[in-house]
């Protein structure tokens, strides 16, 4: 992305707040479709339901987020998307990249996400150690294994893109 357009995103986010407009959509660079705002916070929240519901993985179910009215895939893409509250049904680990840009790893925060395109992909919470080189996830894994909230060491997604969602508000 670049500095303007990620100006263009920032302003966007300012003028919805500033005009009250909760849930409002905004343009994501890159993709036609738009999701609504999100909050780092909301985004944690998303994936605790998630979590407390003990919800299944399973490619072919869908599961409803928070409020019920949009129903995802319970696989890992379609539990990142939910929790960013990106379209239903959620797009697949393929095209989860064109909804944010990319950061370095460095720069992860909660609600960010790692993925590796036509793999996996999981839900940065925070960091466990000052060196940054471990840190909590979520993560909607395979049908032995469902829902995960734990701790990973960063050297094990290497291959993976870390990315910040164009729809996240601080």
């Amino acid at each position: 992305m670049t500095t303007i357009d990620r100006r263009d995103v920032v302003r966007g986010a300012f003028a919805t707040s500033f005009l009250g407009l909760v849930g409002a959509s905004v343009a994501m660079p890159g993709q036609a479709l738009a999701a609504p705002t999100v909050s780092r916070a909301t985004v944690i929240d998303r994936a605790w339901f998630w979590m407390n519901n003990n919800v299944q993985y399973d490619q072919g179910a869908t599961y409803p987020g928070p409020g019920g009215t949009s129903r995802y895939r319970t696989d890992c893409s379609g539990f990142v998307s939910m929790c960013l509250m990106l379209p239903a049904p959620g797009p697949s680990t393929s095209s989860l990249n064109g909804y944010g840009a990319q950061i370095s790893k460095a720069n992860l925060r909660k609600g960010d996400y790692l993925n590796l395109p036509g793999v996996h992909c999981v839900l940065f919470h925070r960091w466990t150690d000052a060196a940054q080189t471990r840190f909590m996830l979520f993560e909607q894994s395979n049908p032995s294994s469902d829902m995960n909230h734990r701790e990973a060491a960063l050297s094990t997604y290497a291959d993976y893109s870390a990315r910040r969602a164009y729809n996240i508000v601080d």
